[in-house]
């Protein structure tokens, strides 16, 4: 889940995702039905994928190699509504750890509008076009959370052991230990729907606090 700002190869129309959701054509196997109910605005759900506890993630790139996960590993949130938009946060991220190892847009992305669904696309073009995929695992921690009505905007450290691996399995880049990101959310039909991911950093030191 390096937290890639690539240009846009392609735009599609979300009403395109959705539709696809159902078919054979882009939407990954994989998925989950969690990641793409409707989730309420006021009460998180469940991750949407089961994940490792952190004790179980390998930090070694032979072991990386062989997983693809991402987790929500601490967050700030305490009231019902900022704890909603974590989860969207988290949904997110699943949907696109899974979009890029499986290279299939992954229904679950519907959770996702403009530069937020865009960009996921654009870099699934590029990695469907040098046949690599991306393996390894992230950890997000929230770390702010503003609410402003119907927007919100999340302050997040993510720990990156992420990595592209060729059509042989192997790495074919350096790994960025660390991202300090700000997510923007906007609220539609009462639920918490990614819009942005901006001011993001690649970092090599801890961004934790």
């Amino acid at each position: 889940m390096n937290h890639r700002l690539l240009p846009v190869l392609v735009l599609l129309p979300v009403l395109v995702l959705s539709a696809c959701s159902g078919g054979d054509d882009e939407p990954s196997a994989k998925a989950t039905t969690s990641a793409s109910a409707s989730a309420s605005a006021t009460k998180a759900t469940p991750s949407a994928t089961p994940t490792p506890t952190p004790q179980a993630f390998p930090t070694d790139v032979a072991a990386a190699s062989k997983i693809a996960v991402s987790q929500t590993a601490s967050s700030v949130a305490r009231t019902p509504e900022e704890k909603a938009t974590v989860q969207s946060l988290t949904d997110y991220w699943a949907a696109v750890v899974r979009t890029y190892d499986t290279l299939q847009l992954d229904p679950g992305l519907k959770i996702a509008r403009g530069q937020a669904l865009t960009r996921v696309m654009g870099y699934l073009q590029d990695l469907r076009g040098k046949a690599h995929k991306v393996k390894g695992w992230t950890r997000d921690h929230v770390q702010k959370i503003s609410i402003d009505g119907d927007k919100a905007a999340l302050v997040f450290c993510t720990e990156n052991f992420t990595f592209e691996v060729d059509a042989q399995g192997r790495k074919a880049e350096d790994i960025t230990p660390f991202y300090l990101a700000t997510m923007r959310l906007q609220k539609i039909d009462g639920r918490w729907i990614v819009t942005e991911l901006a001011d993001n950093q690649k970092l090599q030191k801890s961004c934790l606090t």
